[in-house]
C-alpha cells in the first residue's frame, strides 16, 4: 500500500517502523474541481493498460476526447526486457495519440515502487504483481518511456508521474469539487 498525502506526516513516511509502507510523493496541493486542461492519461497496473485522452471542465466533470484504449499487458512483455515493456507502452500510446498531434502532456499512473525524484521523474525500486522486466530496476521510468515515445515520432511527454493511490485522491478531489478529500484507497487483486 503506497500513502498518497501531501499535507499530513506518516510513521511510515518517516522512515520509522511500520506495518504500513510509504513512499512520499511530490503531490503539494489538491485539485478542488475548478481546473481545466486538455490531457493524455496512462494507467499502467497489475496486468492492463489505459490510456485516456480527456479533458477536466472545471465543474468536476471530466469528458473523454476520444474513446479509451485498454489492454491487457501480454506475460512475455511482463518477464521480458525494459526495452520490450516500454515499446509495448509507447505502442499503446501511439493508438490514442497521433502523429500530427501538436506539443502534448502525459500523465503516467505507473502502479509499482518508485523512488520519485520530482513530479516527472522517478527510480523504479523493485518490481512486484508478476512483472520482472529486465533492466528497468534503478531506472527513471518516465524517461524509459519518453524516449520511446520519441522513437515512434510522438510530440508528446511525460508531465506527471504519480501511483494509483495518488491518481485516486485526486480524481476524488476534482470529482467530488473539495480539496477536503485525503485518502485515496485502492483494493487491488485478491484483497
Amino acid at each position: 500500500m503506497y500513502i498518497c498525502t501531501p499535507k499530513l506526516t506518516y510513521i511510515g513516511l518517516r522512515g520509522e517502523s511500520s506495518s504500513i509502507k510509504a513512499i512520499p510523493s511530490f503531490l503539494t496541493d489538491l485539485p478542488d474541481g475548478s481546473e481545466t486542461v486538455e490531457t493524455f492519461a496512462l494507467d499502467m497496473g497489475g496486468s492492463n493498460i489505459r490510456i485516456l485522452h480527456l479533458e477536466l471542465t472545471g465543474d468536476g466533470q471530466i469528458k473523454k476526447v476520444t474513446e479509451t484504449y485498454r489492454d491487457i499487458i501480454p506475460e512475455s512483455i511482463m518477464s521480458g526486457s525494459g526495452d520490450e515493456l516500454f515499446e509495448f507502452l509507447a505502442s499503446c500510446v501511439a493508438k490514442v495519440v497521433h502523429k500530427g498531434d501538436s506539443n502534448k502532456a502525459l500523465g503516467f499512473t505507473f502502479s509499482f515502487p518508485v523512488d520519485q525524484l520530482s513530479l516527472s521523474s522517478g527510480n523504479l525500486i523493485a518490481w512486484t504483481k508478476a512483472f520482472s522486466a529486465s533492466g528497468v530496476v534503478g531506472k527513471d521510468v518516465v524517461k524509459l518511456l519518453d524516449e520511446k515515445m520519441k522513437a515512434l515520432d510522438l510530440n508528446i511527454r511525460v508531465t506527471a508521474l504519480i501511483n494509483d493511490t495518488c491518481g485516486t485522491l485526486i480524481a476524488g478531489c476534482y470529482q467530488q469539487k473539495t480539496d477536503q478529500c485525503r485518502i485515496g484507497l485502492i483494493l487491488g487483486t485478491g484483497m
